[in-house]
């Protein structure tokens, strides 16, 4: 079975208008925009995040900052993504 012409192929994040996505760090990111999954929530405020090199993939806390100037790829071996979170009790 094949798809109508008329339906287009789902945009991932990267490909979207950063206007059309969740207002969280993870998605007007640029950097980390490039490794979210989707833009529905795995769970209740947390979003699937995917390493660049495949290597693993995380729930993103929507309170979480990501940090793109403490983050890189080392090729296709090596990979560190530093994320800050706090959570405000009450």
């Amino acid at each position: 079975m094949g798809s109508s012409p008329e339906e287009e192929p789902e945009k991932t994040p990267a490909e979207m208008d950063p206007a059309d996505l969740p207002q969280i760090d993870a998605f007007q990111n640029e950097y980390s925009r490039e490794m979210m999954v989707s833009t529905e929530p795995v769970a209740d405020g947390y979003y699937l995040m995917r390493s660049k090199i495949g290597a693993f993939t995380i729930w993103f806390p929507e309170e979480a900052v990501f940090m793109d100037n403490a983050s890189g790829l080392d090729g296709d071996h090596y990979e560190k993504l530093r994320i800050s979170f706090e959570r405000w009790s009450k």
